[in-house]
């Protein structure tokens, strides 16, 4: 199941779709290609769902599914920082809900089926053994799965992106 419809949204259904059933719920209603436009309900009832939502719309909506039953489901989010996204998640889902937190890096600028793409997951809560079946499923898209903790994630890509933005300004002046 996926929550959200974006650009990412899209993207993920795309390479999801090719070897499973998608269900799809998008708050616009909007839908296309290979996934099924269903009920917020309906996509709760699958086992793995993934949360491709911006991150401003994310504790809202972590809020909206935790009013669900959620029993068998794993939650995935998406977003390109770890800490905030688990944070919400341990907050606001039932301790029986699983919890993955996954960044891919690329986006639908940077995906291409000819290039080496990577996706940060950890398993914070798999408490239905999940983790693996992620992993595969990503595998079998030729993603490279990083595993590291939300906190190394975080830590991380503030190094990496703070030399970035630093060496930009810099050239920029």
């Amino acid at each position: 199941g996926i929550i959200g419809f974006g650009r990412f949204g899209k993207l993920l259904a795309d390479l999801l779709s090719s070897q499973y059933e998608v269900k799809l719920y998008d708050s616009r209603k909007i839908s296309e290609g290979n996934v099924k436009l269903c009920s917020l309900e309906e996509v709760l009832e699958s086992v793995l769902v993934f949360i491709a939502v911006p991150i401003s719309s994310f504790e809202k909506v972590v809020k909206e599914i935790s009013k669900h039953k959620l029993y068998n489901t794993t939650i995935i989010d998406v977003c390109s920082v770890k800490l905030y996204p688990v944070e919400i998640m341990e907050k606001y889902l039932a301790q029986h809900v699983g919890i993955i937190a996954s960044h891919p890096h690329f986006g639908p600028d940077s995906y291409s089926p000819f290039k080496e793409l990577k996706a940060t997951i950890y398993p914070v809560r798999d408490i239905y053994k999940r983790y693996d079946e992620l992993k595969q499923i990503l595998e079998s898209q030729s993603i490279r799965i990083v595993e590291l903790t939300p906190d190394e994630h975080d830590r991380m890509a503030a190094s990496s992106q703070g030399i970035t933005h630093f060496i930009g300004r810099v050239l920029d002046e």
